[in-house]
């Protein structure tokens, strides 16, 4: 059972996993996964999938706010949100990252680190990291609240749990057409599944034991003509703006003028409803905003109701029977599919069993510092998102502030990150809703506060100030700092970076490229070696040499190196660790000096193929190459690091930043298109005999020998894995769903295979 290692495992890859997954993608050499019990990426919306199940939030203050929404409006519908997060998820680098099928069990804090435990069609499994985040959600995914009706064993009909919609086209909950239905429930899956199951040719009854506020709304795209002769970039934030205000306008007139809103509620039903009995069926008892208001698109319930498509029945249902329901009226109303839709139950952190130090963790014993980490709770964080306005507000605002956290952990060098729990506070509810399923299950979470940092409003605009205002300090304990320390030298002119103690590794990146495309690997493996990465002369921010071959640069390597001895914890014979042309480069010191090296990890390596790369054959044409690298333009500067990478979410605006700052070494261009002049000038047959060579050495001396290539390398083709294979008789680890930034894409492989190549020497 393998323990891997990560920065930071979210847990559930529905909306709240994806915003936070968005956050975390912007943070350079930031090593995580997201670990999702279903096969999508959907979250909440890949659970409801009955007929008609659309959102119940304006979709303009729904959506991510970096990804624009292109589906209907103002309500989208499931197939389209599915389809939206499927895309979000994508766009936020997740497609490599996720382990679908994963359930999580148990996370268990000790000595610093988490452990993850859980099952997945592979057996059990036990994931290692330095931080969670439950994007869990608040409800519980597998069960709905189902209460026992009385006289329920005496049905003959079909009952159907809305939550578990069977998705059988022959089962008799989807061939409805003539039959008798009814839905027991006032909430919005009733108010959404009526409409629908009329349309498919049921006959429908609405059984409510309380009536429920309703809102017609209009389900036109206000700004749709706008969008003929405006871009349409800019009429997407106008909508966005326009839902989130408007939201925010009806919530606070429904707080300080609740009979005006509750009027004018009453007025768009009457409009649509005639009859007395069914404007009454619709005349809520409860205050505003204490339950959810159900929206009705263009009042299509209503409309229903009116032509006599729908009925509804208010009262406590005395008994079923065989094929009706009585209720305590005595009225008796026709059942032969049953849907209770009888509301959610709630389940914190997706009932996931916690432990600190071996304590066991109850939630609802604690207070929620900044309505997202739990008191005395190290580097655990969560996303609970607004209940009477956008859920995905909120995870956005969580997984922006989330990411503030980790980077203040790192430029702090801290490991630990814990609320401390304030001495005296008024609890209050964090799911500020008087709902049944919340009535039933709010024990089981944790409460805040009227305080900050211990608050959880639930008002975007109030929220959207604290969350920018408040200091990550404020309550919170930091251990630390134990960071390794790191040290940059420049010797000899060229740029270096030292981190850690312990036996050496020394890094070289690959062309054009620079010596922090090692950082993340240097920070994972530090505790226990020390890391030597390195400029190539002409790249990065060092000076080229005066002649730019593999050859000369293996040599200038070696003679920076011996320079550096003084620096080092001991005389050690290094690991050399090479990535794409530094994985020839290494090759090359190897041949230099074979006894003076430990092991070589080799990371899609240059050396192993006769044939010569598009990108290389162009940057080694006299004027045209140098030319093209000259190029500081950044859609070609993106297009190029996308090429790199099997996530193009990787690309992120900060990596933009540096390859757009890597682009303006003088050098850069001149020596890359020697280096690439060089290769392309040399026979066929002898492109390859350095490497084959090194592979001689190797077995002669015997020195270990690692080689990682990803199977989605559009650079360096990982075909060339078969003959590197053959150069150094030993197997090539290829890596699924990577690209060709092996140490970046791969950290954790690259630091295992470090490991066995240190054991294999001693």
């Amino acid at each position: 059972m393998e323990e891997t290692l990560f920065d930071v495992v979210i847990i559930g890859a529905g909306i709240a996993g994806i915003a936070v997954a968005h956050h975390l993608n912007q943070i350079d050499n930031l090593n995580w996964a997201v670990l999702e019990e279903k096969q999508d990426f959907s979250g909440t919306w890949d659970t409801f999938r009955y007929p008609g199940v659309r959102s119940d939030s304006d979709i303009d203050s729904y959506c991510f706010s970096f990804l624009p929404w292109r589906g209907t409006r103002p309500l989208g519908t499931g197939e389209e949100i599915r389809n939206y997060l499927c895309q979000a998820a994508q766009l936020s680098g997740m497609s490599a990252r996720t382990r679908f099928g994963h359930r999580v069990e148990s996370i268990e804090f000790l000595d610093g680190l988490w452990r993850v435990k859980g099952t997945s069609q592979s057996g059990d499994f036990i994931i290692r990291a330095r931080w969670i985040h439950l994007g869990c959600g608040y409800y519980d995914h597998h069960q709905s609240h189902q209460p026992l009706l009385a006289g329920e064993a005496n049905f003959s009909g079909t009952i159907v749990d809305p939550q578990r919609w069977p998705q059988d086209p022959e089962h008799p909950a989807n061939k409805l057409n003539g039959r008798e239905v009814a839905i027991v429930g006032s909430g919005a899956t009733a108010v959404t599944l009526a409409p629908a199951l009329s349309e498919l040719g049921a006959k429908v009854h609405l059984v409510q034991r309380t009536a429920n506020h309703l809102a017609a709304m209009g389900d036109k795209d206000v700004l749709a003509p706008l969008r003929r002769v405006v871009p349409e970039t800019w009429v997407d934030r106008l909508d966005r703006c326009r839902a989130i205000q408007t939201q925010r306008l009806t919530l606070w007139l429904s707080r300080i003028r609740p009979s005006l809103v509750e009027s004018t509620l009453r007025k768009h039903r009457e409009a649509l409803l005639s009859r007395p009995e069914d404007r009454q069926a619709f005349e809520a008892q409860y205050p505003l905003w204490t339950q959810r208001v159900c929206r009705v698109p263009d009042g299509d319930l209503f409309q229903l109701i009116e032509r006599g498509k729908v009925q509804v029945h208010t009262g406590t249902i005395a008994s079923l029977h065989s094929n009706d329901i009585t209720l305590d009226s005595g009225e008796k109303i026709p059942c032969e599919v049953l849907i209770k839709a009888t509301g959610l139950n709630l389940l914190a952190f997706g009932g996931i069993q916690i432990e600190v130090d071996s304590k066991h963790i109850d939630p609802g014993q604690h207070i929620a510092w900044r309505g997202m980490m739990l008191d005395e709770v190290p580097n655990l964080s969560f996303t609970l998102g607004y209940v009477n306005d956008s859920y995905t507000l909120r995870a956005e605002l969580v997984g922006e502030f989330l990411a503030r956290i980790l980077q203040h952990l790192r430029a702090e060098g801290f490991t630990e990150a814990t609320p401390t729990r304030p001495a005296q506070f008024e609890p209050q509810r964090i799911i500020d809703l008087d709902s049944g399923y919340v009535r039933r299950g709010i024990h089981a979470f944790p409460v805040v506060s009227d305080t900050a940092p211990w608050t959880l409003r639930n008002n975007y605009a109030q929220e959207r100030k604290d969350f920018h205002d408040t200091d990550v300090r404020d309550g919170m304990h930091f251990r630390g700092p134990t960071t390794p320390q790191v040290r940059m030298l420049r010797v000899r002119g060229q740029r270096v970076k030292i981190q850690g103690t312990g036996p050496t590794i020394f890094a070289v990146h690959g062309i054009g490229r620079e010596l922090e495309d090692f950082d993340a690997l240097s920070q994972l493996v530090s505790d226990d070696f020390q890391v030597i990465s390195v400029d190539i002369p002409g790249f990065g921010q060092s000076p080229r040499l005066q002649e730019s071959t593999v050859g000369s640069i293996a040599s200038a390597m070696w003679e920076l190196f011996d320079a550096l001895r003084g620096e080092m914890d001991a005389d050690f014979k290094p690991i050399l660790v090479g990535h794409s042309l530094g994985g020839l480069i290494v090759q090359a010191m190897l041949c230099q000096r074979p006894h003076e090296v430990a092991g070589l990890l080799l990371l899609a390596p240059s050396g192993f193929s006769e044939k010569i790369t598009p990108i290389v054959r162009l940057a080694a044409r006299k004027r045209i190459g140098p030319a093209f690298l000259g190029l500081k333009a950044k859609p070609v500067l993106a297009a190029m690091e996308r090429a790199a990478y099997a996530d193009s979410g990787r690309v992120t605006a900060s990596a933009l930043e540096k390859a757009q700052r890597r682009a303006q070494h003088p050098d850069r261009a001149g020596v890359f298109a020697e280096i690439s002049a060089a290769l392309v000038g040399c026979p066929p047959a002898q492109r390859v005999e350095l490497s084959h060579r090194a592979g001689e050495i190797a077995q002669e001396q015997s020195v270990p020998i690692r080689i990682l290539w990803g199977d989605q390398d559009k650079v360096i083709s990982p075909g060339n894995a078969a003959c590197a294979k053959d150069f150094f008789h030993t197997s090539v680890e290829v890596l699924e769903g990577c690209g060709h930034m092996v140490p970046m894409e791969r950290t954790e492989a690259c630091a295992r295979a470090i490991r066995a190549l240190h054991r294999g020497r001693a």
